[in-house]
C-alpha cells in the first residue's frame, strides 16, 4: 500500500495529490473494522440470530449519526470511522456474551420471530 498510494492517486484522480495521498493509508486502515462489521452482519443474518442483527442495526443508526455530526473533515470522518465500527464490534461482543450466559431479556423476540 505504501509503494502504490501514488500510482492509485494518480488513476483515481489523474493526478497526484499529497494530501490524498496522505489519507490513503488511514483510508485503509479505517475499512478493516468496517469490513468486518459488514461480514459479521451477512453472518448474523444468514444464521437468524436476530437480536444481535437488532443491535447491530442499533449500533448502525449511531453511527451513522455520528459521521454527520462529528465527520466534519477527512481526517475527522476515518477517525469516526475506526472508532464506531471498533465500538460496534465491542457492543456485539457484549451482547453475544451476555446471550451466552442466559438469554437476557430479549429471548421472546427470538423465539417469536423464530416461530413466525
Amino acid at each position: 500500500m505504501i509503494v502504490t498510494r501514488p500510482l492509485l492517486c494518480r488513476i483515481l484522480l489523474g493526478r497526484t495529490e499529497p494530501a490524498v495521498i496522505d489519507l490513503m493509508q488511514w483510508f485503509a486502515l479505517a475499512m478493516v473494522p468496517v469490513g468486518i462489521v459488514q461480514a459479521l452482519g451477512f453472518n448474523l443474518l444468514a444464521a437468524r440470530r436476530y437480536r444481535l442483527c437488532f443491535v447491530l442495526g442499533g449500533c448502525g443508526l449511531a453511527y451513522g449519526g455520528s459521521l454527520l455530526v462529528w465527520g466534519t473533515s477527512p481526517g475527522a470522518l476515518l477517525s469516526v470511522m475506526t472508532a464506531g465500527a471498533i465500538a460496534t464490534l465491542v457492543i456485539l461482543a457484549a451482547v453475544a456474551g451476555l446471550e451466552r450466559l442466559g438469554g437476557g431479556p430479549m429471548r421472546a423476540l427470538d423465539d417469536s420471530v423464530s416461530r413466525a
